[in-house]
């Protein structure tokens, strides 16, 4: 009986580690020219994007949530230059590249 638990409590354990954000800490970037996400400007200057667990990027300034936006992760490629950000035609914000990690926006 007390393996079974023990089997059931480590399985739930690997579970909710499973279901938990690959990374839920926030990371830096700079904008050096404005740019923006869903109609939001964002002048130039240091920010942090985090994923909360619910497919969003929260970005903030100076402790204050600026946007919040749909994005999706995935893994960074060779070609991914930590910190930059990749912007449309248009101005607005296609892609963070992180260390190891891109924050795609869905529009």
């Amino acid at each position: 009986m007390r393996r079974l638990f023990t089997a059931a409590l480590l399985i739930a354990l690997v579970a909710i580690l499973a279901a938990s954000p690959l990374w839920a800490k926030a990371h830096s970037f700079k904008l050096i020219k404005s740019a923006s996400i869903n109609g939001t400007e964002l002048r130039p200057g240091n920010y942090k994007v985090e994923m909360n667990g619910e497919n969003e990027a929260v970005i903030s300034r100076d402790g204050r949530v600026v946007v919040t936006a749909r994005a999706q992760t995935r893994p960074a490629s060779t070609t991914d230059v930590p910190g930059s950000v990749v912007l449309a035609a248009d101005g607005n914000v296609k892609e963070i590249c992180l260390k190891g990690l891109v924050v795609v926006f869905v529009r």
